[in-house]
């Protein structure tokens, strides 16, 4: 899956370590396995800073919504 994402986190690019393993709180290259918490279904492999990030906000799409209309994107 890394690999189809071109090495790097799906949503912010930044190269991922190939590797699993060690402690991805600690290491920003570590990379996270994303799921929907909805049906567990696997979505990505993400960068510790965005897993934490999508992880804050409801799996809702008008919130992702109003957080980009808020932020002027």
């Amino acid at each position: 899956m890394l690999d189809e994402q071109g090495g790097g986190c799906a949503i912010c690019l930044r190269p991922l370590r190939r590797t699993l393993g060690g402690d991805h709180r600690k290491d920003s290259d570590a990379p996270v396995t994303d799921h929907c918490h909805m049906n567990d279904r696997v979505r990505g492999i993400l960068c510790h800073s965005c897993n934490l990030a999508i992880g804050f906000f409801p799996e809702r799409r008008e919130v992702y919504e109003r957080a980009m209309h808020y932020l002027g994107i």
